[in-house]
């Protein structure tokens, strides 16, 4: 092969001219250049060329080549080496190519060599097998096989050979019939073979092949090469197959023949191998003859996986397998591994593992091998039973599977049946010692060995295989190996190490966790007490076979005898004999560590109920109360009761117990164990030892009176309860139920009682005996009670021996009366009753309170609480403090206690304290006022309130706090009191300090009054008194006046505070001054005070601001110098302007603006602050502080000359603003920079009379600015400023200079030459000129343009322009103001300028500099071309509007759409470019002409046509539609609708999702957002309506809220519109921030007056913006059907944050008005009469269906045929994808239409989700069914979609077929179904 061809190769190998298929003198064709392939041998003649021409099969008209045929070489090199296997004679191949050198020569690329690994031997077999073959005859010769190794070696790669070790088998005849009859021809040799890799190559993968000497192109898939002198067929590429299958020909029978031949050879080469593969000398590593074993297995043949070999191939493994088991041969092998003995585990030794062959089937069960099942307990179990001598086999389970498939031998394998018919024929060899012997001595070795040997024998049945009696299957606990004893079981028990004499007995503890039937072991319904009572007799102490045991520990361990316990309550067997147990040992344990003996009739331990060894009551009930029974069982063992031990018990299992020991839950034995206990002496011991014993009885009756006594059965019951000391005398002593029992009455305190009850004989049973007794169910008259009153005993008993009783039981008996007698006595004697009448006499009377060693009655004492009383003391007699709390006073209130003064006393008071007769007169004074408000009844008196009124007693409040503002008022009467002076008052004219303190302290005396709990009386009360109620509006200016003459109105507070004042006037987060002038100016509004009255205060400073931002820091200042503006916007202007304080938002703004403050900041007030500035500073550099202040007050002035409002002239005169030296200067004195070089420059004004003006930096000034306009420069502020205060441009006073420096380049550069070209265009002064017109005219409206330039004038000067491209643009920049004209003051580099150069003729010449980089970047961003025309139209502005002598800013709004007119191409640009502003009048002024527009998917629609695009949000897209989308901002292209995706949460219409196709090529499509996609409107376009809702894509049964609002629409209801704006709202909210801003301008749109044209459209329109107003500002949504109410007075939020975009969506509803108006006057021309939208067409419909049913009656004949022929699988599959297709589009023409785009598209599946959406109810599942059949179009006709040699035509089944019918079918009937339908 040769790559290159030209003269030196022709010159060098003139030879192979005719080789490459040409002549010298021939052109040489160009598919030859890069080398063509020559078959061999080389032809020698043109004509023989021609004939063996190699043609490419994908091009069938090229030749083949030679870069193709590398591949072809490169992916063949396998299999050319391979050749080598089976060829004698040919030992090494090589391929070359030609160098394409000075001088050609060859060069390898492929080089394949095979050698001998055994040379003299392998020679000597090859001579020996040709002999035979050349012998052979065709019956009865003698057949021969020889194998040897070989090594294939590829030196492809200089770098690294690669070698593949192969075993090889030749030979000829068949060595297991040598009767074969070979005739076919003399010449033919029944030759065969076979070849394996000896060792993996790793990467590569191996599978056997078919030869014929050299590989044929077909897969066995078996694990060697088979080759064979076979027939070939025709093509040479597989076996010769006869045509008749019940005939065979010659050449049939001969394959067959010889592939029974290679079968035995196969089977030879089986055993055989075997030596080549595993080493007989055995291995040191497992692995490693792990992996040789597997490597041998792998040769032999399996056809049981998922490569199944063709049939042929399949039986020629069979007959390998069938050959294996007729001669039984030894192919098993099993591991010898080395032996380890207990005693030689431990010591590390290098271990040999051996193999070892056997045959299929052994008649020696010693010698069988056995397979392993795959189960993962033969893993565990497969050592040990090697141990016990079994071979198990290490050939791998598919092996067996393979034999026992070809069913010829059944090879044994593990299974529980074969182990353990193993086991019990050789068990006698498991030890030499016979048994019984211990596990160490048998080849167990170990338990868990014997363990698993065991648990796999038992498996999941629980049962051995057989009987296990008779052998050694049994481990009993003493470690010893046993035969099973059916007569003499043993113990399955896990306490078995409870009982060490007896292990014998018992089953080991390891064997117990195997499950196995329990009929091996001993049962408890066997005779098995004998052997019970002697397993415990051998494990129990003598000493417990007694009574009762006192200390169990003497005896026994706590652990044990728990064990013990556990072993009797859990195993069967000795739970059988629990009674005889414990009635034979002292076995019961009680908590205080005794051991008890079964004993009906002697004392027991008690079970504890809550089953808890500690005995507390447990809280685990819901309520967290104790049970009566558990209070019981803790009052029996407080008592010392012996309770059972449930630690050592079970407590789960105490049932059983109760058999033997009392429960609770039975009360006759719990009273029986009762009394036992108290014979014993130990209840009495309780009873006396143990205080509140009584509420214990009550628990223990309230339990015993579950027994019915009064039952003859209970009879001994009730005596033995009887016999209990269990009831407790008046005097406390408990006592039997043997003698006489009285009552007590209960309600008396027996305080006292051995005193007064000593004399009366009686004694009294307590009362809760009695209630206890009732619990017993025994009659009160059994015991002859009588009763007394509580009452009658007090009179009787109690009162007349009163005085014998000490302190303490007086007071506890006078509590008691208190607490239970007293109100009940009174309410009986308000009835009359004689015992309550003679009680309460008796107790008025009665001496009970002691006085100086006397007692006396409480009629002589005074109530303590009233401040009266103690306060002026010395008049009255008052209760000890011991007696003095309010439940005492109240109980003697009602027995004659005073409480009240009368007036002559009250008024004494009164006198004494105004002449300073007491020892504390603030006390005094304001006891007697509380009391005078609290004296209801004197309230009525209005001569006496009057005569107290005038009397000077009250206090005046000093007001610390206030008198720091301002000093309070004088007093009239001024007492001293412990060396401080009392300043005291009349009621009479004095102000209340809660009322009237900050209102009139300074002016009246204030006074605090106690609270009057009678608010209906307190006007005529207060009229009684004389205290001013409303003060006048007079006296509170005063007061107002008063503090602004304090020291808080000093303005020199700004800068240092007092901090005494911040202490004392704060309070928290309130200041005391602010209060005070809230308070005032809130009277003052409230009493409706007169305008005139407050502009008494507009030159007063009455309004506290914050000097230092904070609350403890007021400053009085006049109302002028406050702003009603929020304090973090006005802290940027302190401390000239001051904000409001917060406190003061609460007044009325009518109050304020009386007042004179301002609610917003004016231009007056920043004149006047720059002012004032300018004044402080005298024209020095401002301090810092100074100098921010400056930045926020221009800052603000630039917001109001940004405002719609006007400011006038007049309000900023003079203006002094901030120079670049941070100096303020008049503002006539500045210039401001207005060119983008202006900024670069370094600009020297020093010795000038002019100052640059410079705004401070951006990121000091806006920090806190909440303007839009974060990007401020001097030029746009200073032209927003008024002309006549306004800095001058600094453009306008300068001139620039090219520098000489600068030089011309050569470099041509596009955007250049496009300048140029549009310069040059003949419409663009036409269309400049109608720009400059209208802007003109708005700015001019009442004048004519004369000053405007005529077309004739721009064209002259555009083209006298001469664009000029400089490598570097500098100029000079020159003042041209008088008197420093031509003085420069900057040099600087620029992008570009103009510059005027007079000629010597007088002529001008106009010159465009452009800095040449700038165009090299222009050209490669975007963003630098906008950088460069903006200025450029700015600068072609400037020099019009200088040269028509008309001022700038009239021109300035022209500059935007210059620069779209300077970046045109063509006269059509600008065409265009007026067509979005301007009228058709206009434009015909330049022959405007409309651009033609054709559809076409993927292409852009020009603005022009977006009017045509309906904005509603609400609208449903068809399927085939043609729609516009514009996902990018500004930019629609054309687009068609699949179908609808539906949203994936919500029921919103907004969040819906299509799929859309935006090119021809786009078959997958494109998900599209319904915000994103546009309807196009085909009626006039005067109002924005679509009517294209009748044909959605989706109709639903229920109609959608989108189409039953827009029929509201029609019928215009206002009402229905804001609910459906509201609703949207709501949901675009929601939506993510680009998808929000998408929604909200449709909205906008939608509804905007200039674009809808429904005479709703403007309220709905401003309810709109209303509404996105309120949610910008985070206020709910308005209800929609609330009437209509006053615009909303919040800050503008969405209009200051929207605003660019707010006026880019008015400009397009404008030019969306203009262009309808201009349409409409045209004749309403339309987008889209060339290309209408599909439209539903049931007659094609039943076309394509009708091709569709023929399609699948073609299908039903193919299909009838698959089963035979399996090839025509896939020619079904793509024929049901064929009607799928077919039939789905007639569905679509059926019901929407189908596009021509859309008939190339072979999908399935869009097609059927449209028709399941459009018809849901019929076309159900057809989206499944569609998607099933989609992969058949490509997969079932191309083999390159599959791996080779894999081909469509073996890839598909009969039951793929089948299925892709079934589902073809099922789509047509519904496609039958929709055109019915429709």
């Amino acid at each position: 092969r040769y790559d290159k061809l030209d003269e030196r190769f022709w010159t060098h190998w003139p030879d192979l001219q005719s080789a490459y298929l040409q002549d010298k003198q021939l052109n040489c064709p160009s598919e030859l250049k890069k080398g063509t392939l020559f078959r061999f041998p080389l032809r020698s003649t043109q004509e023989l060329v021609i004939k063996s021409k190699l043609l490419d099969n994908h091009s069938p008209h090229m030749c083949l080549a030679g870069w193709k045929m590398k591949q072809y070489i490169k992916r063949c090199a396998p299999d050319i080496q391979q050749s080598l296997l089976f060829l004698n004679h040919v030992v090494e191949l090589k391929f070359f190519v030609i160098e394409n050198e000075a001088i050609p020569e060859l060069k390898t690329t492929h080089w394949f060599q095979a050698s001998l690994d055994n040379p003299e031997s392998v020679t000597e077999k090859q001579k020996d097998l040709h002999e035979k073959v050349a012998a052979f005859a065709e019956k009865g010769s003698e057949s021969r096989v020889i194998m040897y190794s070989m090594t294939c070696i590829d030196k492809s790669t200089s770098s690294q050979e690669t070698e593949e070790q192969w075993l090889i088998q030749k030979g000829v005849g068949d060595i297991d019939n040598l009767d074969q009859d070979w005739f076919y021809s003399p010449k033919v040799k029944p030759i065969h073979g076979i070849a394996t890799r000896l060792k993996p190559v790793k990467n590569v993968s191996f599978e056997g092949r078919l030869f014929c000497f050299l590989p044929l192109p077909v897969s066995l898939r078996l694990p060697v090469h088979v080759n064979g002198r076979f027939m070939l067929s025709s093509s040479r590429r597989n076996l010769w197959h006869s045509t008749n299958p019940s005939e065979l020909d010659d050449r049939t029978k001969w394959n067959l023949k010889l592939i029974e031949a290679i079968a035995s050879s196969y089977a030879k080469l089986l055993v055989t191998a075997r030596e080549f593969y595993i080493k007989s000398e055995g291995y040191d590593s497992k692995e490693v003859l792990k992996t040789d074993i597997q490597r041998y297995y792998n040769v032999f043949p399996t056809w049981l996986c998922k490569l199944t070999p063709d049939n042929i191939y399949k039986d020629l493994a069979k007959k390998v397998y069938r050959k294996l088991a007729n001669q039984n041969a030894e192919v098993l092998m099993s591991i010898n591994e080395p032996p380890v003995s207990a005693t030689e585990a431990s010591i590390p030794t290098v271990e040999i593992f051996v193999r070892k062959w056997h045959p299929l089937c052994s008649p020696d069960p010693s010698q069988q091998s056995y397979f392993r099942s795959e189960s993962e307990e033969l893993l565990h179990v497969a050592p040990i039973l090697v141990k016990i001598g079994m071979n198990l086999t290490a050939t791998p389970k598919k092996i067996q599977l393979h034999f026992k498939d070809i069913e010829t031998v059944d090879l044994p394998e593990i299974s529980q049946t074969t182990v353990y018919e193993y086991y019990k024929r050789f068990c006698d060899q498991v030890s030499q010692k016979g048994f019984p012997c211990y596990i160490e001595e048998t080849v167990f070795l170990s338990v868990p060995d014997f363990q698993q040997f065991i648990q796999f024998l038992l498996h999941d049945s629980k049962e051995f295989p057989g009987t296990p009696f008779g052998f050694p299957l049994l481990l009993t606990a003493d470690g010893k190996i046993r035969k099973f004893d059916e007569e003499h079981k043993v113990i399955n028990s896990k306490f078995d190490n409870l009982f060490p004499q007896k292990q014998e007995l018992f089953l080991h503890p390891e064997m117990q966790q195997i499950e196995c039937v329990k009929a091996y072991f001993l049962q408890p319904e066997d005779d098995n007490w004998n052997i019970v009572f002697s397993i415990l007799s051998t494990a129990l102490p003598p000493s417990l076979r007694t009574r009762r045991v006192q200390n169990l520990k003497q005896c026994i361990s706590i652990e044990i005898l728990k064990s013990l316990w556990e072993c009797f309550m859990n195993e069967p067997i000795f739970n059988h004999h629990l009674k005889h147990i414990v009635t034979q040992w002292a076995l019961l344990p009680s908590t205080s560590c005794q051991l008890f003996s079964f004993r009906p009739d002697q004392l027991m331990p008690l079970i504890d109920p809550t089953n808890s060894s500690s005995g507390e009551c447990t809280s685990e009930s819901p309520t967290d109360i104790c049970t009566t029974t558990e209070k019981v069982f803790q009052l029996l063992k407080q008592a010392g009761m012996p309770i059972l031990n449930t630690d050592i018990v079970p407590s789960d299992q105490t049932d059983e117990i109760e058999e033997f020991c009392p429960a609770l839950s039975n009360t006759v034995k719990v009273l029986s164990n009762l009394y036992y206990f108290h014979e014993e002496g130990s209840l009495q011991v309780f009873l006396d030892t143990t205080p509140d014993i009584d509420k214990n009885i009550e628990v223990l009756f309230g339990y015993l009176g579950q027994i019915h006594f009064a039952n003859m059965a209970h009879r001994d019951s009730l005596q033995k309860i009887k016999k209990l000391p269990l009831f407790r005398n008046i005097d406390g002593k408990l006592c039997t139920l043997l003698g006489r029992v009285y009552i007590w009455p209960g309600k008396v305190c027996l305080a006292g009682s051995n005193k007064w009850m000593k004399k009366s004989g009686c004694v009294f049973l307590k009362v809760g005996g009695m209630y206890t007794w009732r619990r017993l169910q025994v009659q009160q008259s059994f015991l002859g009670i009588t009763s007394v009153s509580p009452l009658q005993v007090y009179t009787d008993y109690i009162f007349p021996h009163f005085a014998l009783l000490n302190g303490t039981e007086r007071l506890e008996q006078l509590q008691h009366i208190r607490e239970h007698l007293l109100d009940n006595a009174i309410g009986m004697s308000e009835l009359n009753n004689f015992l309550a009448l003679e009680f309460m006499n008796a107790l008025k009377k009665l001496p009970c309170i002691p006085l100086n060693g006397t007692l006396r009655p409480v009629s002589d004492f005074s109530d303590p609480e009233p401040d009266i009383f103690t306060t002026f003391q010395d008049s009255f007699l008052i209760l000890p403090k011991e007696l003095s709390s309010e439940e005492w006073l109240q109980f003697f209130r009602k027995i004659g206690l005073q409480t009240k003064v009368s007036k002559e006393t009250f008024t004494t008071f009164c006198w004494n304290i105004s002449e300073g007769n007491h020892e504390d007169l603030q006390e005094g004074s304001s006891v007697l006022l509380k009391y005078l408000f609290q004296a209801k009844e004197w309230h009525k008196e209005n001569d006496y309130l009057g005569e107290v009124s005038q009397i000077p007693f009250v206090c005046i409040e000093t007001l610390p706090h206030l008198s720091l503002i301002k000093p309070i008022h004088s007093s009239e009467n001024t007492q001293t009191n412990n060396g401080k002076a009392i300043h005291m008052t009349r009621l009479c004219g004095a102000a209340t300090y809660e009322d009237h303190a900050l209102l009139l302290w300074t002016l009246k005396p204030v006074i605090r009054l106690p609270e009057l709990h009678h608010d209906s009386d307190r006007g005529d009360f207060y009229s009684a008194i004389g205290v001013i109620q409303t003060p006048c509006t007079d006296d509170v200016i005063k007061n107002i006046c008063n503090i602004s003459k304090s020291r808080f109105s000093n303005f020199s507070l700004f800068d240092k505070y007092d901090e005494e004042y911040k202490m004392k006037l704060t309070f928290g987060e309130r200041s005391l001054l602010l209060d005070v002038m809230l308070a005032n100016f809130a009277f003052l509004q409230n009493c409706e005070c007169t305008e005139s009255q407050f502009k008494q205060l507009s030159e007063v400073p009455c309004i506290p601001v914050l000097a230092q931002d904070d609350i403890t820091t007021p400053v009085l200042v006049q109302p002028q110098q406050v702003v009603s503006v929020p304090a973090d916007e006005m802290k940027k202007f302190q401390p000239f302007l001051n904000p409001l304080p917060e406190q003061l938002y609460a007044l009325p703004s009518k109050v304020l603006s009386c007042v004179g403050v301002e609610r917003s900041i004016a231009p007056t007030h920043i004149r006047l602050a720059l002012e004032k500035v300018y004044t402080t500073s005298s024209g020095e550099t401002l301090d810092p502080n100074t100098e921010e202040v400056v930045k926020h007050l221009l800052n603000e002035l630039h917001s109001h000359l940004t405002s719609k409002s006007t400011v006038s002239p007049e309000d900023l005169k003079p203006l002094y603003l901030p120079s670049t030296e941070c100096k303020l200067i008049k503002s006539t004195s500045l210039f401001y920079p207005d060119k983008g070089y202006h900024r670069k420059a370094h600009f020297n004004l020093s010795s000038s009379q002019y100052s640059l003006f410079s705004l401070p930096p951006e990121e000091q000034m806006y920090s806190e600015s909440i303007t839009p306009f974060q990007s401020l420069t001097e030029k746009e502020f200073c032209q927003q400023l008024p002309e006549a205060v306004a800095p001058r441009a600094l453009s306008a006073c300068t001139v620039n200079e090219l520098c000489d420096h600068c030089t011309k380049s050569d470099v041509p550069l596009l955007l250049a030459e496009q300048l140029k070209s549009v310069l040059a265009l003949s419409t663009l002064p036409n269309a400049i000129y109608l720009v400059f017109k209208r802007a003109y005219n708005r700015s001019k409206a009442d004048t004519v343009c004369s000053k405007l330039p005529t077309v004739t004038a721009l064209g002259q000067f555009f083209q006298s322009i001469a664009v000029i491209t400089m490598k570097n643009v500098t100029a000079d920049i020159l003042l041209s103001v008088d008197p420093e004209r031509n003085k420069r003051i900057a040099t600087t580099k620029m992008r570009f300028f103009f510059q005027k150069k007079a000629n010597d003729d007088g002529s001008e010449e106009l010159f465009l500099y452009v800095n040449e980089e700038l165009l090299k970047n222009a050209n490669q961003h975007f963003l630098s071309i906008d950088m460069f025309f903006g200025p450029l139209a700015n600068e072609v502005m400037l020099h019009v509007a200088q040269m028509s002598g008309i001022n700038p800013k009239e021109l300035k709004s022209t500059t935007t759409l210059l620069s779209y007119l300077l970046k045109a191409e063509t006269d059509d640009d600008i065409a265009m470019i007026l067509e979005e502003h301007f009228d058709a009048p206009a434009i015909a002024e330049i022959g405007y002409l409309r651009p033609s527009l054709s559809p076409k998917l993927g292409k852009c629609i020009p603005k022009c046509w977006h009017h045509r695009l309906d904005v509603d949000i609400h609208n449903i897209f068809r399927s085939e539609e043609w729609i516009g989308y514009g996902e990018v901002e500004d930019t629609v292209t054309f687009a068609r609708v699949g179908y609808r995706i539906l949203p994936g949460e919500g029921d919103s219409q907004l969040m819906d999702e299509y799929l859309i196709y935006t090119s021809d090529s786009d078959e997958d499509g494109t998900r599209a957002s319904v915000l994103d996609m546009y309807k196009f409107l085909r009626g006039p376009t005067g109002n924005q309506q679509s009517d294209a809702d009748s044909s959605a894509l989706c109709k639903f049964e229920d109609e959608s809220e989108a189409v039953q609002l827009r029929q509201t629409f029609d019928a215009e209801d206002l009402k229905a519109i804001k609910r459906q704006i509201c609703n949207d709202l709501k949901v675009i909210w929601k939506l993510p921030e680009d998808q929000k801003r998408k929604a909200i301008k449709r909205l906008y749109l939608k509804w905007h007056p200039d674009k809808n044209s429904s005479p709703l459209a403007t309220k709905a329109f401003q309810y709109l913006r209303r509404q996105i107003n309120r949610l910008a500002n985070g206020s709910p949504l308005e209800e929609p059907d609330a009437e209509e109410t006053v615009a909303h007075s919040s800050p503008p939020t969405w209009d200051r944050d929207w605003g660019p975009r707010i006026h880019q969506w008015n400009q397009a509803a404008r030019a969306h008005q203009n262009r309808c108006a201009r349409e409409n006057s045209a004749g309403g021309e339309f987008l889209f009469e060339a290309a209408p939208q599909p439209q539903p067409s049931t007659s094609t419909a039943r076309v394509w269906l009708a091709q569709a049913e023929s399609d699948l009656d073609a299908l039903h004949v193919l299909l009838e045929k698959v089963d035979q022929i399996h090839q025509i699988c896939c020619h079904v599959c793509f024929l049901a994808h064929e009607v799928a297709e077919k039939a789905l589009k007639a569905g679509k023409y059926a019901v929407c239409g189908l596009d021509p785009g859309s008939l190339a598209n072979h999908n399935l599946t869009p097609h059927a989700i449209a028709l399941e959406q459009e018809r849901s109810s019929v076309a159900s599942g057809l989206r499944l069914l569609a998607s099933s059949l989609e992969s058949h179009y490509l997969n079932t006709r191309f083999p390159n979609r599959y791996c080779p040699p894999s081909t469509p035509s073996n890839h598909y089944s009969p039951d793929q077929a089948k299925l892709a019918a079934k589902t073809a079918e099922a789509i047509v009937n519904i496609i039958k179904s929709i055109v019915e339908e429709s």
